[in-house]
C-alpha cells in the first residue's frame, strides 16, 4: 500500500510540475494609469493572447508607476525582475539611445508619416534592441507634443524670456539640448513631480500630449497651449532577451503578433484621444497662443536642423538618421504623386 502511495505522489509531483511550467507569467510594467485607454488595450490584449496560446502566456500588469519610473522599470528588467514594459520614448531611449531619432524636433508633419516610416524601420530599430538585449514588440505613440503654459509663448522670443520655467524631463537627453538652443530655461524633473511644481509656482510651462496634459491633471494649472507640435514621441512594448528565450517557436509567433496589434490600435487610440483633448482643452477656455510668423517658423526650422546634425553621433548613428529621413523622403513623395 505505501508503495503505491508514493508513485501516486510522484505522479502527481510531475503533473503539477507539468502544469506549473506550462504557463508562463510575464510581469509587465507600465506608467500608464489604470482605466486608461492604454491599460484598457493591454488588458484586451491580455485576454487575446491567453487565449491563443491556449493559456501558455500570461501577462501580469503593473500599471500606474508602481514599479517605478521608467528607468528603474530598465534596471529591474536586466535583473530579471520584471520581463516586459510599455514605455515612452525617454524609456525606450534608456535600453537604445537611438530611438530619440524619432523625437527630433520637426521631424513629422503627421500620423500618415508616422506609420509609413515605422513600418519601414521597424525591423532595423528591432534588431538594435535585440543587440541591447531586449525585444522591441512593437511601437506605439503618446503623440505629438505641443507646450503649455501660464505665460504667453506667441512667439519664438516668448521662450527665451526669463519668467519662463519649463519642465524637462530629468531623463530626456535630446529635448534638453532642444531647449538650450530655444534659449528656454528648463526645470528637469519626473512626471510625477510636474503637477506639484506647476501648483507651487516652480514651473509656469510644460510640454506633452494633449490627452497627457489632461490625464495627468496639468491643464488645471495652465492658461494656453501652442497650436504647433513641436516634435512627435514614441512608445513601445519591450520584453527582455531572457524572457524571449523561454517562450517556444509557436509562442514567440503569438506574441509578437498580439503585441503588433496592441501597438497598432494604441496609436489609433493615442490620436483620437488627442485629438479630442485638444478640442476638449479649448472648451474648457484655455487659449491657443498666437500661430508663428513666417519669420519664427523659418527660425525653429533652423534650430531644429542644427540639433539633428550636432545629435548625430551622439544620440544616433549617421546611418540610422539617413535611415529614418530616407523612409520618410518615399513616403512624402508618394503623396505628392497623389
Amino acid at each position: 500500500m505505501k508503495k503505491w502511495v508514493v508513485v501516486l505522489w510522484i505522479v502527481l509531483f510531475f503533473v503539477a510540475a507539468q502544469d506549473s511550467g506550462a504557463a508562463k507569467p510575464i510581469k509587465f510594467a507600465t506608467l500608464a494609469p489604470e482605466g486608461s485607454v492604454w491599460m484598457k488595450t493591454l488588458r484586451k490584449g491580455a485576454r487575446t493572447l491567453r487565449k491563443r496560446s491556449k493559456g501558455a502566456i500570461r501577462l501580469r500588469y503593473y500599471p500606474g508607476g508602481v514599479a517605478g519610473d521608467e528607468a528603474e522599470v530598465v534596471r529591474k528588467m536586466r535583473l530579471g525582475q520584471f520581463q516586459a514594459a510599455g514605455m515612452t520614448g525617454v524609456g525606450l531611449a534608456e535600453i537604445l539611445p537611438d530611438i530619440q531619432v524619432l523625437e527630433l524636433p520637426l521631424l513629422f508633419r503627421n500620423g500618415e508619416e508616422v506609420d509609413a516610416v515605422l513600418e519601414k524601420t521597424f525591423d532595423l530599430f528591432s534588431r538594435k534592441f535585440a543587440e541591447k538585449g531586449f525585444r522591441l514588440l512593437g511601437l506605439t505613440e503618446t503623440g505629438f507634443v505641443h507646450f503649455y503654459g501660464r505665460v504667453p509663448l506667441n512667439n519664438l522670443g516668448d521662450f527665451k524670456d526669463p519668467a519662463v520655467n519649463s519642465w524637462l524631463w530629468d531623463i530626456d537627453q535630446l529635448h534638453r539640448f532642444f531647449f538650450e538652443k530655444l534659449g528656454m530655461h528648463g526645470i528637469p524633473l519626473g512626471v510625477p513631480e510636474v503637477l506639484t511644481g506647476l501648483q507651487t509656482g516652480m514651473l509656469n510651462v510644460v510640454n506633452g500630449p494633449p490627452a497627457a496634459a489632461v490625464a495627468l491633471q496639468w491643464h488645471t494649472k495652465i492658461d494656453g497651449m501652442t497650436p504647433e507640435a513641436y516634435w512627435w514621441t514614441p512608445g513601445g512594448v519591450v520584453l527582455s532577451e531572457k524572457a524571449w528565450k523561454l517562450l517556444s517557436a509557436e509562442e514567440k509567433d503569438v506574441l509578437s503578433r498580439v503585441a503588433m496589434e496592441m501597438s497598432i490600435e494604441l496609436r489609433r487610440l493615442a490620436r483620437r484621444d488627442n485629438k479630442s483633448a485638444f478640442l476638449a482643452l479649448k472648451q474648457r477656455g484655455i487659449k491657443v497662443f498666437t500661430p508663428f510668423s513666417a519669420g519664427d517658423r523659418a527660425r525653429l526650422e533652423k534650430i531644429a536642423a542644427d540639433v539633428k546634425q550636432e545629435m548625430v553621433g551622439k544620440l544616433f548613428s549617421r546611418d540610422l538618421l539617413e535611415s529614418v529621413e530616407a523612409a520618410l523622403a518615399e513616403v512624402r513623395s508618394q503623396g505628392a504623386a497623389h
